[in-house]
Parts: C-alpha cells; structure tokens; sequence
C-alpha cells in the first residue's frame, strides 16, 4: 500500500484504481508517533508524491519574503544616507569658522561650571528624546564589572559647540568614562520647574508632536498645542487605517485565490 498526497495536502493510502482518472484512497492518521490509515474510503483526481504548498501559503510566503526583502532595502539604504550626512559634516566643517564667542556666553559658561561644582543642579533635561532626570552621580556613573574607583568611572561632561549659523555652546555627556562612546546633549537646571519649563520650550519649538512627546507633557504638566496634537492624532489614525486597509485587501486577495482553487478541486 503506496502513500500519496492530496491537492489539498493530505496525507493518503492508495487503495486502488477507480478508472483511468480517479484512484480510491484513505487518509492517513498519527496517534502517538505512529501512522495509520482510517475513516471511509474516498476518490480523488489528483495525487503527488511530495505535500503540495497552497496557493494562500505560497502567497503568505511570498509576501513576507517580500516584506524582508523591503526592510533590508530600507536598512541599506538609511545606512547610505547616514554615511553621506557625515561626509557633508565633514566637508562643511573644512569651510566654515568660528565666528567669535560673545561675553554673556562666555559668563554663562563660567557660571555652569561654578553650580555643577558647587552641587547647584538638581535636574536634567535630555531634549533629544525629551526626558527630565534627577542630577546625582548615578546618573554620571558608568556601571562595570572592574571594580574602578567611582571617580575613574564617571562619564564625560564636557562642553561642545554648535555649527549651526555660529558657535554656540552646549553640554554633553558621554556615554563611557573615556569619551568611546556617543554623547547626549544635557541641559543642567537648579530646580524642577526650571526643568519643566526648559522642556516646555522645546515641545513649543517642535513642529510636530510624536506620542512620547505627548505623554512627557502629560505627565509634566505642560500644555498641548491644540493644533499640533490635533495633527499627532491624525497623523497616527491616517497610518492605523492604511495599515488596516492594506491588510484587508491582502485577506481579500488570499480569500479569492484559495476560492478558486477549491473550486477546482471539486469532483
């Protein structure tokens, strides 16, 4: 007794030859590891030899591999352009000067050093993904296993300036005490609500809102720009319902394909 496959993947025993086009089969079971065939005898058209791959799962494939294939595109690509931004920094800073520090910048320098080492600060303000943290050497810590002395551990503070139209002056921190790592702008400020109020004037400068933006701003007290929350909501419901859309129609597509096939499968 020979096994085949259905056109619909089960796993069948011939029985025998109905006429020149049918065969009788039996479908094959599996009950503790072990096959055997069972359930009425019924005829079929078609057999193979090896399980077929159905149009939908062909499909599902397809798409997927599709989808990989997008990623790693995508991937490569953000990969060039962050490349060729460094290229240009690079280039521009060949051609461009420091065009002077003024005096106010300077005593404002001066007076961040006095109040750091004086232990004035007692918030911080990261403004790249918006975040307001207690100021306290933990903060300034690099955590390892080598058992260093905390003060040889301690990240870099240091003071960076700005190439956008003229200098400008801003603080870091590095993310390793020997300055290998990547540095996070750090605005330092004397008391919660000077925190609060610094960060109230990035969201105000930002065009848009994104989600976590808004979520900082409900949890600080700060107030929405109406319009821009409006335009965060739409932008958000806008992506849900192209994605909802997109995949709908995937389902339909799917859906009328597997149809046509059971119809020819029919006897």
């Amino acid at each position: 007794m020979g096994h085949k496959f259905t056109a619909d993947g089960k796993k069948v025993a011939v029985i025998g030859a109905l006429n020149a086009k049918e065969t009788i089969v039996q479908e094959i079971f599996v009950a503790d590891g072990t096959e055997f065939p069972a359930g009425e005898h019924f005829v079929v058209k078609t057999l193979l030899d090896t399980p077929a791959e159905t149009y939908k799962a062909k499909e599902e494939r397809r798409i997927l591999e599709s989808i990989k294939k997008l990623e790693d595109d995508r991937d490569r690509l953000s990969s060039e352009i962050a490349g060729f931004r460094l290229k240009a920094k690079a280039a521009a800073a060949k051609i461009k000067w420091i065009e002077g520090v003024t005096d106010s910048e300077v005593s404002g320098v001066f007076d961040n050093l006095r109040s750091m080492m004086c232990g004035e600060y007692t918030h911080v303000v990261f403004p790249q993904y918006l975040e307001i943290k207690e100021w306290s050497h933990d903060l300034f810590t690099m955590r390892d296993d080598y058992n260093r002395n905390q003060f040889e551990a301690l990240s870099l503070i240091s003071l960076f300036g700005n190439w956008n139209k003229r200098l400008g002056l801003n603080w870091k921190v590095n993310t390793y005490c020997d300055g290998s790592g990547s540095w996070k702008n750090i605005i330092p400020c004397k008391s919660i609500e000077e925190a609060v109020e610094v960060a109230k004037g990035i969201v105000d400068a930002q065009d848009y809102l994104s989600d976590s933006d808004y979520e900082f701003c409900l949890k600080h007290g700060i107030a929405v720009d109406e319009g821009k929350n409006a335009t965060r909501i739409s932008r958000k419901t806008e992506n849900i319902e192209k994605q909802i859309a997109d995949r709908k129609k995937q389902v339909e597509r799917l859906e009328d394909d597997l149809r046509i096939i059971m119809e020819k499968e029919k006897p």
